[in-house]
């Protein structure tokens, strides 16, 4: 049966390489009918790419420009996430411990204590009070030595895209050690007759809410003129953030953590405090080979992490994965675009018979303009993560389903209810890109890769991009309104069609 399949395979991925022209089964009603939508929504033929595949039988059932590069954007965590799955097995979980070195006398341990990072993706205050927890009933109180951030198993970045805007949440420092995605709540509200700024940066997680001490808050000078309503300013200590006189009165963002070890490491020695263990202010260093473990959190399960990354999109998660699948068998990677560059030669390997030319992935997570693929590329990465049944993973399950559910009961209500999509979309300045699974009217289960991007206006807006400004450049948030109607539209045609 083994057998079978792989050759099931190597027929299906054949027929996902360049044709000369379209296959025998391509619907032509339903090719001419996207068309129309295409066109009625004002996009030209060459900014949509698409690909729709029997899963069965490996029927090509509808494409457009099937071959051009688009950018992906989060979409890219589909292939990260199975790159993460094989390589480090649906059940691999990521550690975060406690390791000392020296006695505990009386309360006290003589000697250092490291807080270890092993680049779990989920790590929260209230994982870090389970460790205080476990380090109370080990018997400390108090730490005589030195407490140290260890960070050292995965690169320590500050931010995740350079060229990406400074001060948004999705654009976070990265390093072995994070917590609560790297995200902390900002506060402010001027008093009404001085104007004396009072504002606060909370580290929140499910069930803990703590103000960080060591994050600074400042005004800037004066205003410039310009539009920047805040900006990082890390500093030795720890993090820090000036805030525009041209701000609202009262406010609240979420920003990212700019030095994420260290940032894991304050809060933790706050909350220790909070349960009574007193720990001297933190550093960075190595944890020495042969110090003792004191606590240990381990993360929910690989599959149980992917499912919430395709879900939710979180950036920092999906570069996480990709660094530890990457980093397995002692093979360090020094960047996101190292570990992007594996992704890619993992699947040339996985997948010979697959076309992979002019395929790039910048990083793990899409959060770039640079990186590129095909709609082929993606119904054959997609066909790879629907046979993995053969291993017990049901790779579609791990999708999500669509946000216009309204739309979906309609559907069911007036074509039956046996319809389904499973998909992960993928959205950037300019740039829309979905793709996933349906249960189509027919009964059948088809597979679908649909991309749709601007390359033109991308490039005028990466070319003129301050990396200072949090807001949409003009025109982004129209379009890509209008992508997500062509998105809804096209995969309601393919529903009923196949």
């Amino acid at each position: 049966m083994r057998q079978v399949r792989h050759l099931f395979a190597a027929f299906f991925l054949l027929l996902l390489l360049p044709q000369p022209a379209i296959g025998a089964g391509v619907d032509a009603d339903a090719q001419q009918s996207a068309s129309k939508i295409i066109a009625g929504l004002g996009f030209p033929d060459s900014q949509v790419g698409y690909v729709v595949f029997d899963l069965g039988d490996g029927t090509i059932l509808a494409e457009q420009n099937a071959d051009r590069a688009f950018i992906p954007a989060s979409l890219q965590k589909v292939p990260t996430m199975l790159y993460g799955l094989e390589r480090l097995g649906p059940e691999h979980r990521f550690s975060t411990r406690l390791l000392a070195e020296g006695k505990i006398v009386g309360g006290t341990l003589i000697g250092d204590l490291y807080l270890k990072g092993g680049g779990d993706p989920f790590l929260t205050n209230d994982d870090l009070l389970t460790l205080i927890g476990q380090l109370r009933t080990v018997g400390v109180t108090k730490v005589e030595g030195r407490f140290l951030y260890d960070e050292s198993a995965l690169p320590s970045l500050t931010e995740l895209n350079p060229t990406q805007p400074r001060a948004v949440g999705y654009n976070p420092g990265l390093s072995a050690l994070n917590l609560n995605f790297n995200v902390l709540d900002l506060a402010w509200e001027r008093e009404p007759k001085t104007g004396a700024l009072a504002a606060d940066a909370v580290a929140t997680s499910d069930k803990t809410k703590v103000s960080s001490d060591t994050v600074t808050i400042a005004m800037l000078p004066a205003s410039r003129g310009e539009k920047v309503p805040y900006l990082p300013a890390t500093s030795d200590d720890g993090e820090g953030w000036l805030l525009s006189p041209d701000l609202p009165k009262k406010g609240k963002v979420r920003v990212p953590v700019k030095r994420p070890a260290l940032n894991a490491a304050n809060i933790f020695r706050q909350l220790a405090s909070q349960q009574g263990i007193s720990l001297p202010k933190p550093e960075g260093g190595v944890t020495p080979a042969g110090s003792r473990p004191l606590a240990e959190h381990q993360s929910l399960s690989l599959q149980g992490a992917a499912r919430l990354i395709l879900r939710f999109s979180n950036n920092l998660s999906a570069e996480l994965v990709s660094l530890a699948a990457s980093s397995r068998g002692g093979m360090p990677v020094a960047s996101l675009r190292e570990g992007g560059e594996r992704i890619v030669a993992w699947l040339r390997q996985k997948v010979p018979q697959g076309d992979w030319r002019g395929l790039l992935l910048d990083n793990g997570s899409g959060l770039s303009s640079l990186s590129r693929m095909t709609a082929r590329q993606m119904a054959t990465i997609l066909f790879y993560g629907y046979s993995l049944h053969r291993i017990g993973l049901d790779f579609p399950a791990l999708l999500s389903k669509p946000r216009w559910q309204r739309d979906m009961a309609k559907l069911r209500k007036k074509h039956g209810k046996g319809l389904e999509v499973r998909g992960k979309s993928g959205t950037i300045y300019f740039s829309r890109a979905y793709a996933g699974y349906l249960d189509t009217k027919s009964g059948d289960r088809v597979g679908f890769a649909l991309f749709i991007s601007d390359l033109a206006q991308r490039a005028r807006y990466d070319a003129a991009m301050d990396v200072n400004q949090v807001a949409a450049p003009p025109g982004a948030k129209s379009w890509t309104k209008r992508a997500k109607k062509l998105e809804r539209e096209l995969v309601s045609l393919w529903l009923l069609s196949f």
